[in-house]
């Protein structure tokens, strides 16, 4: 038998997929408030969107579930920077918040 006349079957290279884009990957915001009573968060948000002086505008409102409550939203950011500094110039303004980043896959549900 002359083993130079044998045909070994090669790997093929098969072209590797992208993994698939989450439908809600990890993003940056900046919590405002929380709240149990969902329409309760919408006067909240109102409330708050006014005293910021626009900071928010075009930015809101999104809740999440947190425990047994959820928090009000902002958001989302390109980075943690600068959700960072719209929690600065929100507490120049006297509100209260902080930067909040979901994780990969974690829904973000705009609220209405």
């Amino acid at each position: 038998m002359d083993i130079t006349k044998i045909e070994v079957p090669r790997e093929r290279n098969e072209p590797v997929s992208p993994p698939p884009t989450l439908a809600h990957p990890a993003r940056h915001w900046v919590q405002v408030a929380t709240g149990k009573d969902i329409s309760a968060l919408a006067f909240d948000w109102r409330r708050i969107a006014r005293k910021a002086d626009k900071l928010l505008d075009g930015k809101g409102p999104f809740t999440t579930p947190w425990v047994e409550a959820n928090r009000l939203l902002a958001g989302p950011y390109d980075t943690a920077s600068a959700a960072r500094l719209v929690v600065n110039q929100l507490k120049e303004n006297g509100i209260d918040s902080f930067t909040f980043t979901s994780d990969a896959g974690q829904e973000i549900a705009p609220l209405d």
